[in-house]
């Protein structure tokens, strides 16, 4: 059976970020709407590079949420998906533990 609701297949790539993240997250949760939140994990917007499989590369726009914008600073390499023919919005698609793996960079000596 057709359906109209079908969903379309996640893209994955491999994102460079252009701005630091922790700035961006500590920013927006500034706002006086943080001071008693409870709702869901808010997502906040970053700029990043994204480069697929086939090489192509171009600037988008990430959401990720508090408990992994500390770790993402400028340079960070992150894995993102998005929806096929919207390139523009990606979504992080890591924890901060495969963040951390995949950028020792980040991890202090000593």
């Amino acid at each position: 059976m057709f359906s109209f609701f079908k969903k379309k297949p996640d893209q994955r790539a491999t994102a460079v970020l252009l701005e630091s993240g922790r700035e961006v997250a500590e920013q927006a949760m500034r706002s006086p709407k943080f001071n008693d939140y409870r709702g869901p994990e808010p997502m906040f917007p970053m700029r990043v590079r994204v480069t697929d499989d086939t090489g192509r590369s171009w600037d988008a726009t990430m959401k990720a949420g508090p408990t992994t914008a500390f770790l993402l600073l400028p340079g960070v390499r992150v894995p993102v998906k998005y929806a096929a023919g919207d390139a523009d919005e990606v979504l992080l698609d890591a924890d901060a533990m495969q963040i951390l793996a995949a950028n020792p960079q980040l991890k202090r000596n000593g």
